[in-house]
């Protein structure tokens, strides 16, 4: 497991798993750092899985981070889930069509209630 103040993160096999440590993802110079450490983390992954138990707040230089990783791994495919988003975090995050509840709708984050959840989304 590699340490830092801003993420814990494992690998199984092709799939990643991030735990955010910041109650809040408010600075830029911690969420360039957080988007720097996800996008070496996630390096030959098939899924991250993004555990955000810990976060209440996010800024928008806070969404940038993810974007940062979401066009990082674009090409290769890798799908990104969302976990144990607060209630206003998700709320933001469908406002800004990040991610979506209806399975039609096509958004860059997938979600999943907890960690379980977010490991049967990956295998499917």
């Amino acid at each position: 497991m590699n340490e830092s103040t801003l993420m814990l993160s494992s690998r199984e096999g092709d799939v990643v798993k991030v735990k955010l440590l910041p109650v809040e993802l408010r600075t830029p110079e911690d969420c360039y750092d957080l988007r720097n450490e996800m996008i070496a983390a996630s390096d030959g992954c098939r899924v991250v899985l993004i555990n955000f138990e810990n976060v209440t707040f996010m800024s928008s230089v806070g969404l940038l981070s993810f974007l940062g990783l979401r066009r990082a791994v674009a090409d290769h495919e890798v799908r990104i889930i969302f976990y144990n988003l607060c209630e206003n975090l998700s709320a933001m995050l469908s406002l800004c069509r990040l991610i979506s509840d209806s399975p039609h709708a096509k958004a860059p984050f997938e979600t999943a209630d907890n960690e379980a959840a977010a490991i049967a989304l990956a295998v499917r």
